[in-house]
């Protein structure tokens, strides 16, 4: 905070020409109270006009802008988020840009490559809504370049969990399900 009455008294002083005292010195704190209150709100408008400084609420504005806000992730992960957003541009096509676009958009994923097919698979690792899965493969449409095809693949079992059943392949099997049975239900009835 600012403390403008100490410093316009002190100018003041230096100067001689008024007595800091009644209605001058009432005058002096008038001003000093809303020369305070605008120098904080200048500070608060200059640290938020950054990344690496801004608060939580004007993350969450710019979060709003690609899609929702984060809210229940630390702030220095919210600011790395955006400042990845920001930094791409139309001609970011490569494969380091696309998983900067990905880990910008704030999800857990694992990213296959298929340079013989130009196709990509993104597994999502996490239990996301249909809205959120919409969204996210909206976002990753948005990023991939027109000749590279992509898949979207929202796993709600992943394989280690899969693993940690000890089922053989052959015991899978032998429940007669189908791919999509053994993916949301990992071989349990």
């Amino acid at each position: 905070m600012a403390n403008s009455m100490t410093s316009m008294t002190a100018h003041q002083r230096a100067l001689g020409l008024y007595a800091a005292t009644g209605a001058v010195s009432a005058e002096l704190a008038a001003y000093a109270a809303e020369l305070d209150r605008v120098s904080d709100e200048l500070s608060e408008l200059l640290q938020n006009s950054f990344l690496a400084t801004m608060d939580a609420d004007t993350a969450s504005v710019y979060e709003r802008l690609f899609g929702p806000e984060r809210n229940s992730l630390p702030i220095a992960d919210r600011r790395q988020m955006l400042s990845d957003r920001f930094s791409l541009n139309s001609g970011s096509f490569t494969l380091d840009e696309f998983e900067k676009a990905l880990m910008s958009f704030g999800f857990d994923y694992t990213l296959a490559e298929y340079p013989r097919f130009s196709r990509l698979n993104v597994i999502a690792e996490g239990d996301y809504s249909e809205a959120e899965q919409r969204y996210i493969t909206r976002e990753i449409e948005k990023f991939c370049p027109a000749q590279v095809e992509v898949q979207v693949v929202f796993n709600t079992l992943s394989w280690q969990e899969l693993d940690d059943r000890e089922l053989s392949f052959e015991q899978l099997d032998g429940m007669d399900l189908t791919w999509e049975q053994t993916d949301s239900q990992g071989g349990q009835h």
